[in-house]
């Protein structure tokens, strides 16, 4: 019973963000402390290595120093890291031994500073997302619940003390986004607040002058893309960190990726081709969802041999198994859109063998491998078009074809919701809220996602337009849509939106 439930609410909200999500809760969970633990010249060089992700190089600058609390967590945010982006057995197991050995030390330190479990709450919750990554759920739940605890109490002690209030601020925001069918199962384990909560409590270092202020403000612009879909907003925010360091790979991804989610694709790939070359140049761990983005972007913009070549890239340097069903399906996808359908039936045939379904992306894939033939072609280049933000490429398509007859209704219908979203994004309001009125009617006992999506994009509309009533209807229709593949994430933006109205 317990495994299920761990599986439900925290395993399923894996998805395509899951990799900005990880690494920005890893990589600034202990940032700047160092004026506050008084750490000699080699623990901070050694920090300032695992940043850019030269993390042979952090760890071997530690190895003949003495362990302070600071030498421990930066260890551990190194190792951690690790795990997530190799993703293997090895490193997994190296991780969760270098956690039992560090923790338990750190608490043997005599100290009253409220760094201390400030240090204590930040390892349990790298933790908790290091054995979620690794699919070992109640592990997860488990680190997660010590994570909560620790910093709640430190939080009582010390409510003055603001960095508590980056730690509590996303918990309560990782709580407040497990969908409302889940939250029984929380409140047993002890778990309380929401979405609001968290961001209030991260407002007040963004808010600030405190050192961890710019670490607030990240976390709130990730939290604006991927949760509350204010993906413009976050981008603003983002990008003066970016354009102050160019070179950092970790900073630029996570500029990339936003770019990529607020249809901005080509901006994106001139940063992606710029991390890259930086990282060909420089002793950095391998970060093939580089390779990952970059083929996503050339199917976007139609070049599709190149897009099957970066996907490969990927395939073979990628040490972990997410991405890799929805890459084979994609270059599958690439072999159809050239017209060469063997070249597309191989691929289909690695898709389904090879990789899982934990990422959203995986599903996705997973969904429509068991529902061949693969989707109308046509579709697929209008939808990939919207989705980068080649909105001249997809109104061309939609000119040389509009007016044509589906075979069949799926098809028909997705039609209408693509041309929905290129509506809305290209800010045609009143023709997008037809055509998404049209694609909710259309989909009335199915389990296709496009209705529960329309849905959730009228409720934004609505609310935008200040028509709370009506968003609040719209928000709930996406959430009443059952069984399709998107159905998680989606109830989860649906369920944040909500709460924004009260």
């Amino acid at each position: 019973m317990k495994k299920d439930i761990n599986h439900n609410i925290l395993n399923r909200r894996v998805s395509k963000f899951t990799y900005p999500f990880f690494v920005i809760l890893f990589l600034f969970f202990g940032a700047n402390t160092f004026a506050q633990w008084q750490p000699d010249n080699t623990t901070a060089e050694a920090y300032q290595l695992v940043l850019s992700l030269k993390l042979d190089q952090a760890e071997s600058r530690l190895v003949d120093s003495v362990e302070t609390p600071s030498h421990l967590f930066v260890n551990h945010l190194s190792k951690a890291i690790r795990a997530i982006i190799d993703n293997n057995d090895e490193v997994f197991e190296e991780f969760k031994q270098y956690h039992s050995y560090s923790y338990d030390l750190l608490q043997d330190f005599d100290s009253d500073s409220p760094y201390k479990n400030f240090y204590r709450a930040e390892m349990q919750l790298q933790s908790a997302l290091v054995h979620l990554k690794h699919n070992e759920e109640w592990s997860s739940v488990l680190s997660l619940r010590k994570a909560y605890i620790i910093i709640k109490s430190n939080t009582e002690k010390y409510p003055e003390f603001l960095p508590n209030y980056k730690t509590y601020g996303l918990i309560h925001i990782i709580i407040g986004s497990v969908p409302s069918n889940y939250q029984w199962a929380l409140s047993i384990l002890g778990f309380d607040g929401e979405t609001k909560q968290g961001l209030l409590e991260l407002d007040l270092l963004a808010n600030s002058n405190n050192l961890y202020h710019k670490e607030a403000t990240i976390l709130i612009s990730l939290v604006n893309s991927y949760i509350l879909q204010n993906s413009s907003i976050a981008v603003d925010e983002l990008k003066p960190l970016y354009q102050a360091n160019k070179n950092n790979i970790l900073f630029g991804y996570f500029y990339a990726s936003l770019l990529i989610k607020n249809a901005e694709s080509e901006k994106a790939l001139n940063i992606i081709n710029h991390l890259l070359s930086v990282q060909n140049k420089e002793q950095h761990i391998s970060f093939p969802i580089l390779e990952y983005l970059k083929a996503e972007i050339m199917l976007q913009k139609g070049n599709f041999s190149s897009s099957i070549s970066w996907y490969n890239h990927f395939v073979n340097t990628q040490k972990g198994s997410d991405f890799i069903k929805d890459s084979y399906y994609k270059i599958a996808l690439n072999y159809l859109l050239l017209g060469e359908k063997e070249k597309s039936l191989e691929f289909i045939e690695l898709a389904i063998s090879n990789g899982t379904t934990h990422t959203e992306a995986d599903k996705y894939a997973h969904s429509k491998l068991m529902d061949i033939p693969l989707s109308n072609p046509i579709i697929l280049r209008l939808r990939y078009a919207i989705d980068g933000g080649y909105y001249d490429r997809a109104n061309t398509i939609i000119e040389q074809i509009d007016n044509f007859n589906f075979a069949n209704k799926i098809d028909e219908v997705e039609y209408d919701y693509r041309k929905a979203r290129l509506y809305h994004k290209t800010n045609k309001i009143t023709m997008a809220i037809a055509l998404y009125k049209v694609t909710i009617n259309n989909t009335v006992n199915t389990e296709w996602y496009f209705g529960a999506n329309a849905a959730l994009q009228l409720g934004y509309i609505y609310k935008n337009q200040k028509k709370l009533e009506m968003a609040e209807k719209y928000f709930k229709i996406a959430m009443n849509y059952k069984g399709h593949e998107y159905k998680n994430s989606i109830d989860n933006k649906a369920k944040s939106a909500l709460s924004s109205l009260k």
